[in-house]
């Protein structure tokens, strides 16, 4: 008979004394070891998945001081080039990551992805960041668009009113 556990519904309980939760694996319906199979399999996934996601969390530690998520979104749309990479080091895109991430929670407002005055101050801000920091002026352009992109997917946690 199907026990619940924790508020998560009934248990598929087979001959083999083995237990496994229906609507977490795949073929409840087939025989005991596959069913195990088919858990194990996911459990390794979610445990590769958790290293990931803590390794990625983690990227930003070895700066000083360490950078956090939105920073390192900005870095890696500035280290998206290998030339930039071997022109600039990591603690000045770093720096410039930073400066960009107080740029977008200074000037941007709700509405500046469809007013293109407030676009065209905050890619004037960029190129003079850029410019500011050394970055290889042939580089630059691309860099602009990306870190604008940057700015989009990142402003609606950001921005003010």
């Amino acid at each position: 008979q199907p026990v619940p556990v924790h508020g998560r519904g009934p248990l598929v309980q087979c001959g083999c004394q083995h237990r496994a939760q229906a609507t977490f694996v795949e073929g409840a319906g087939e025989d005991c070891p596959a069913r195990v199979r088919i858990l194990q399999r996911r459990l390794q996934e979610l445990a590769e998945l958790a290293k990931t996601i803590s390794e990625e969390n983690a990227r930003g530690e070895h700066f000083d001081p360490p950078l956090d998520h939105n920073e390192i979104a900005f870095y890696d749309a500035l280290a998206n080039d290998p030339s930039a990479l071997q022109e600039m080091t990591d603690d000045a895109l770093a720096e410039i990551a930073r400066e960009l991430v107080k740029v977008l929670r200074n000037d941007a407002r709700i509405d500046w992805t469809k007013r293109e005055d407030v676009q065209a101050k905050l890619r004037a801000q960029v190129r003079r960041l850029l410019r500011w920091y050394k970055y290889p002026p042939d580089k630059q352009p691309a860099a602009i668009k990306l870190v604008i992109e940057q700015m989009e997917q990142l402003a609606p946690e950001m921005t003010t009113a």
